[in-house]
């Protein structure tokens, strides 16, 4: 203890174990209140986002009520032209090679979809006019949101927290704060959670949409509420579409796992094998997790429709894209790429 103390108020304050738990983040400076001070401060920053927000939503629904078409196929050229952009711009060959076949591939998808992407479009239409005959929805997905900021917060919070928690330890003739060992197994479970109740929060407000726009269309004259359709899906629901969620998870791991390029490291000179084989890889993984998320989305949509639970959903939605996959995927793929365009 008396070499402790001898390195100043840091070391003296450690017990007789040598290990003091304490909090990184008491600031004592009158402007470090947290990275949401600034908000704090100027509300109208939140309010101004907000009403941007909501206009460039109602802009792009009246927009593809009534130039899909055009815009789907604005969206895939955009792509395109992106890519190649990113691969000239490049100074990493392997990157500027991965940029140029992604371009030719996107190219090539367009011309084997190019029938299913009017389609897609059509069904894009129809989707804000579903919107449009149900207002009454919007409501109901503010409700779902509110669970989704209400994760995000409690999320900041324990990741925050868990920044603060460190030790005293003695290192190099010197005191000095680190995080425990176990606050870095903390941060992933942490990580992991928060996608994961997010993933949920997603496909909640896809079952409520599914409920309400299903019911719309088949039988119109027997909709349910919307305060029906959220209790649906956050009571009866909720196992099926944690499954759902936790399988997209695990879709998502596996992409960002496929798309680290760990081996180069080990390939040294083989690196004219090691970048096609990671071109292999990154296409794969993006492929296993789109399909996987079509598969979860179409799954849940059907579970609303039938009451079936997860793996029965999945049977059937499996029977279903065995006969008509190229609409399902090309349909999932133009769409999350047009809603990607406005956002």
């Amino acid at each position: 203890n008396n070499d402790y103390a001898y390195y100043g108020d840091l070391c003296s304050s450690l017990e007789s174990g040598g290990r003091r738990l304490g909090t990184a983040g008491d600031s004592k400076y009158d402007y470090d209140d947290g990275i949401f001070s600034a908000f704090l401060r100027a509300p109208e920053i939140i309010i101004g986002i907000l009403a941007l927000t909501v206009s460039l939503a109602i802009l792009w629904a009246v927009l593809l009520r009534f130039f899909a078409k055009p815009i789907v196929l604005a969206t895939e050229l955009i792509k395109i032209g992106v890519f190649i952009f990113m691969g000239i711009n490049s100074y990493d060959t392997s990157s500027r090679i991965l940029c140029f076949i992604i371009a030719i591939g996107i190219l090539g998808y367009n011309v084997w979809a190019r029938d299913k992407l009017f389609f897609a479009a059509d069904m894009i239409t129809q989707s804000v006019k579903a919107l449009k005959a149900n207002p009454w929805i919007f409501p109901g997905l503010l409700f779902v949101k509110l669970f989704y900021a209400l994760n995000s917060s409690l999320f900041v919070l324990f990741f925050a927290e868990g920044i603060n928690l460190v030790e005293v330890q003695f290192e190099n003739d010197t005191c000095v704060f680190r995080n425990p060992d176990y606050s870095y197994n903390m941060f992933k479970f942490i990580g992991f959670a928060y996608l994961w109740s997010t993933l949920l929060t997603a496909k909640i407000r896809l079952a409520v949409v599914a409920n309400i726009v299903g019911s719309w269309y088949f039988h119109p004259e027997n909709k349910p509420p919307v305060t029906r359709s959220v209790i649906n899906s956050i009571t009866t629901s909720i196992g099926t579409l944690s499954l759902a969620s936790f399988i997209s998870v695990i879709a998502e791991k596996l992409n960002r796992m496929l798309m680290e390029p760990w081996y180069k490291t080990w390939c040294g000179p083989a690196c004219f094998v090691a970048t096609p084989l990671h071109i292999i890889m990154c296409v794969f993984g993006a492929f296993i997790q789109s399909f996987v998320l079509m598969l979860t989305k179409f799954a849940v949509i059907l579970h609303v429709f039938t009451g079936l639970p997860f793996v029965g959903s999945g049977k059937k939605v499996i029977k279903i894209l065995k006969r008509h996959f190229k609409g399902g995927f090309v349909t999932e793929v133009t769409s999350k790429g047009v809603l990607t365009l406005g956002a």
